[in-house]
């Protein structure tokens, strides 16, 4: 200590600090070998999907993640499985953080309300289904209403039915669908099977509101059946 130098205390009945009052904090860093760190490093197409579904599970969701994945048969089916199906397996928070995250993934596959679709062909229509009505647990058809231009103009579904069948009559269909002034429709309905092979009685359907279709003016430009991530279109396989 130098000469004159004096020695300053700490207050009374206070200590005196052991290191200066502000200390660079460091921030904690992921371990480099962790699904979250690679993630950063390499973008999330980098992860498998048993690696993603971990992530947004949480901590302690890698095992569950893997065994949720084999069991439901992947991802698409996992997308397409109702919440009751999954509440047994995942904890509350669990749930709504995997529910939250699928509905993201669909939001983002198909544009919002005010920005509706213009169609140029049946892989777009199908993306456009898939993403907003392929999550069903029981069979469901509906329509898209078209302008003139083919964009969309409104989308309904006509009837709801159980895990094999949904009821449907043309006159309920072309009565909403004139109302809505719909120049042209493209049909479509969703297997809760995953397969979306059509049936016969979908193909007898098909030719019956395309029949239909003519004779009201409103002519039926594809019907368009849903999978778990799949589809068929029967424009596109020749039989409408």
């Amino acid at each position: 200590m130098k000469r004159g130098a004096t020695l300053r205390r700490a207050p009374s009945g206070r200590r005196a600090p052991r290191y200066p009052a502000r200390v660079p904090v460091r921030r904690r860093r992921v371990p480099a070998d962790t699904p979250g760190n690679r993630l950063l490093e390499n973008g999330a197409r980098s992860l498998s999907s048993a690696e993603l579904l971990g992530l947004v599970l949480g901590p302690g969701g890698d095992g569950l993640a893997r065994r949720l994945l084999d069991d439901l048969g992947g991802v698409a089916p996992l997308s397409q499985a109702p919440l009751g199906q999954l509440a047994h397996r995942l904890s509350p928070a669990r749930l709504v953080r995997l529910a939250a995250a699928l509905e993201l993934g669909r939001r983002a596959g198909y544009p919002d309300d005010d920005h509706l679709p213009c169609f140029r062909g049946p892989a777009e229509v199908a993306r456009y289904l898939i993403a907003r009505f392929g999550n069903r647990d029981v069979e469901e058809f509906g329509i898209l209403m078209l302008d003139s231009r083919g964009c969309l103009r409104r989308a309904e579904i006509i009837s709801r039915g159980s895990l094999t069948g949904a009821p449907v009559h043309p006159r309920d269909l072309f009565r909403l669908a004139a109302a809505y002034q719909a120049v042209s429709l493209i049909l479509f309905h969703n297997h809760p099977s995953g397969d979306p092979d059509p049936s016969p009685a979908d193909r007898q359907l098909t030719r019956r509101l395309q029949e239909a279709g003519a004779i009201m003016g409103i002519p039926v430009l594809d019907h368009v059946v849903i999978g778990a991530g799949k589809w068929h279109s029967f424009s596109e396989a020749g039989e409408l």
